[in-house]
């Protein structure tokens, strides 16, 4: 290999609350491996608008981060309520692999309808089965070797699709999980589910996560602990009579100007243009 292939470019975007600072540095490296490091922070253009459908049944309701069963707002480890689901997750620490390895901390958020989930559930060390979603998560065994496995729970396919995997987005300012990953501000996540990515407390946050892109589609697969590796699909109509048509995406949220009394989980109230 020649000294020219071993030059890796790596360019960084530095990030300071509310401001990006438009700095590039260009730092020259060494690589040791053959393979050149991907270690970019592109910037990705993303719109504010919720997307899709709602159906004649749907019951749009925002996402705050609230857990149930402790009565209270944070990060629940575990499975979600009944009819929530994972719209984003952490980036975890520790190793970045094999699947197996990597924890999932989800941001659980609840469904639009009563009927998209089923009662059959299945676990997975990385990928969902077909169609299904990630809805909680197992661990056993200590670390550094612990496993986590996602609970997958199948969707109701006479009435729902799901779309193709794709790649989580990263957004905040962390030191860990936005290596080769699209990366945006955690003010550009819409307003009904922004307030439950990454909720630490009442009034606290994480400095950074991974959600899925479009918003609102469903964490289904894990392969590395970067939101790259952390892939989501889209919740779709089947085209049943009455529904929108086939392949047509499902309204997961409502489209909110921002969240009115975010401490409270009764009090909140979604802010409508107008």
């Amino acid at each position: 290999m020649s000294l020219s292939e071993q030059l890796v470019t790596l360019p960084w975007v530095f990030v300071m609350r509310e401001k990006v600072i438009a700095a590039v540095l260009s730092l020259t490296l060494l690589a040791t491996i053959g393979t050149p490091l991907v270690l970019s922070r592109g910037k990705m253009h993303v719109t504010p608008a919720p997307g899709g459908v709602a159906s004649s049944d749907a019951q749009l309701a925002l996402c705050l981060g609230f857990k149930e069963e402790q009565v209270s707002l944070g990060k629940a480890a575990g499975d979600c309520p009944s009819g929530y689901a994972f719209y984003g997750a952490d980036d975890p620490a520790g190793k970045s692999g094999p699947a197996e390895h990597i924890s999932v901390s989800g941001s659980c958020c609840p469904l639009p309808a009563a009927d998209i989930l089923t009662d059959e559930h299945s676990y997975a060390k990385s990928v969902c089965p077909a169609d299904s979603i990630a809805t909680g998560t197992k661990t056993v065994g200590r670390y550094p070797e612990t496993i986590t496995e996602m609970r997958c729970t199948k969707i109701n396919t006479k009435r729902y699709q799901l779309g193709e995997a794709q790649e989580s987005l990263y957004w905040g300012d962390g030191a860990a999980g936005w290596q080769g990953s699209k990366w945006i501000r955690w003010k550009e996540i819409p307003a009904a589910i922004r307030y439950g990515q990454g909720r630490e407390g009442s009034e606290s946050w994480d400095v950074d996560g991974c959600i899925g892109y479009p918003w609102g589609s469903l964490l289904a697969e894990k392969h590395t602990k970067y939101c790259a590796g952390f892939k989501f699909r889209q919740l779709r109509f089947a085209g049943l009579p009455g529904d929108p048509a086939r392949g047509t995406p499902v309204q997961m949220f409502p489209d909110c100007l921002d969240v009115d009394d975010i401490a409270s989980a009764d009090k909140a109230a979604c802010r409508r243009a107008g």
